[in-house]
């Protein structure tokens, strides 16, 4: 877990954040613009509801994708925002939530809705 040691809030680091999401495929990272230890890591849930071998060339962006962003704040809340998504899938609407377990089940409910 991520700790700012000025604080009591604990963050959670992409390989636990992964475990929420159960997509066909799924990776999540850092933004490139966050360091291990930041005050107010992101987080950008990559997410495609086919299996990689049926991507055309083997492209993320040929299959039905989305990209997810999770802001967690040092209160313990979390924005949720799409990024990106294929042209046939719903948008999701951008969301301030508790935690950043709940910014991550609004992510699964929407691949639920969409699968």
């Amino acid at each position: 877990m991520w700790y700012n040691t000025g604080m009591t809030t604990t963050y959670l680091e992409p390989a636990a954040a992964r475990q929420h999401l159960t997509a066909p495929w799924a990776e999540v990272s850092l933004s490139c613009l966050c360091r291990p230890g930041d005050a107010y890591p992101t987080l950008f849930a990559r997410v495609s509801l086919d299996l990689f071998p049926t991507w055309n060339y083997g492209i993320f962006q040929n299959s039905r994708h989305a990209i997810f962003m999770v802001q967690q704040f040092p209160d313990g809340r979390a924005q949720v925002s799409m990024t990106s998504r294929h042209y046939e899938l719903p948008k999701l609407r951008k969301a301030t939530v508790a935690s950043t377990e709940a910014a991550l089940a609004k992510v699964q409910a929407w691949i639920d809705a969409n699968v």
